[in-house]
């Protein structure tokens, strides 16, 4: 619990270890507190509870002292909390931990008939998503998106892929 005093046509917070003077007479502050409610407030010191928590996802915004029914209350302004950033899409696993991952999500097969169909259409992209499935050191997100289309993926069937890949690379890091 805080306390205000008035200000001009507002209200001030009483300032703590500071003398309170009203209507030319003055007090300690700590005398102040030793008062009832009754006494600080005909002395022109008023409580001001403090404001009840934010809603559920939303935080404390702003807090402004305002006059309300000739007594001080608090304004408070409440804002939603912002989701969180995603974490980003690791990148580089090793060829070895991305076709564990496929696996594992049951579509190594799939992905690797899809490829073996674009080696065989003997164009320059269906050679390289042989080469980089079949040959590559580390798996990089730029190629995974050139080549999605020949891979069967959307957008985010690459991010996921790359996602279980790094499980997969961490999980192996741990045993």
């Amino acid at each position: 619990m805080t306390h205000a005093i008035r200000a001009g046509s507002g209200w001030a917070l009483l300032p703590y270890g500071e003398t309170v003077t009203y209507q030319g007479v003055s007090a300690s502050y700590a005398t102040v507190m030793l008062w009832s409610d009754a006494e600080r407030e005909a002395f022109g010191v008023f409580a001001v509870s403090d404001p009840a928590s934010p809603p559920e996802g939303q935080f404390e915004a702003s807090r402004k002292l305002v006059s309300r029914n000739k007594r001080p209350a608090w304004l408070v302004t409440y804002e939603a909390i912002p989701a969180p950033e995603p974490a980003p899409v690791p990148d580089g696993p090793t060829n070895s931990d991305w076709r564990v991952g496929l696996r594992i999500a049951g579509r190594f097969a799939e992905v690797e008939a899809k490829i073996i169909a674009a080696r065989d259409s003997g164009t320059l992209e269906g050679g390289i998503a042989w080469d980089r499935f079949e040959y590559a050191n580390n798996v990089f997100r730029a190629d995974l998106m050139r080549l999605r289309e020949a891979l069967g993926f959307s957008a985010e069937d690459v991010d996921e892929s790359l996602i279980r890949a790094a499980a997969v690379s961490a999980q192996a890091r741990a045993t």
